[in-house]
């Protein structure tokens, strides 16, 4: 049985390999943070491999959102134009009586 080591990259070498810049240190950093990102800390620098890199990007994937109610643009009143319009005629129904 070997024991075959991943290789690492620095942040900077990750940031070119994720983002295309090294512009984007800051990005990880925040990741790491917030828990999604685990590096390894070698004689004071952050070392982080691929298989790192896809983990945080599952931990980074958001689920899609639930949509609690229906803005078909057919379906009348479900704009707040035609609440406000509903409204006002409820409002006038009492008024002129």
């Amino acid at each position: 049985m070997k024991n075959e080591l991943e290789p690492l990259m620095t942040l900077r070498q990750a940031s070119v390999l994720l983002f295309g810049s090294a512009g984007k240190i800051r990005a990880l950093r925040t990741e790491i943070d917030k828990g999604n990102l685990i590096p390894r800390r070698i004689a004071n620098t952050l070392y982080v491999s691929e298989q790192d890199l896809r983990e945080m990007c599952e931990r980074c994937r958001e689920a899609p959102k639930k949509q609690d109610f229906n803005l078909d643009k057919n379906e009348p009143g479900t704009s707040a134009k035609d609440a406000t319009k509903a409204l006002l005629n409820a409002y006038k129904s009492v008024v002129s009586d």
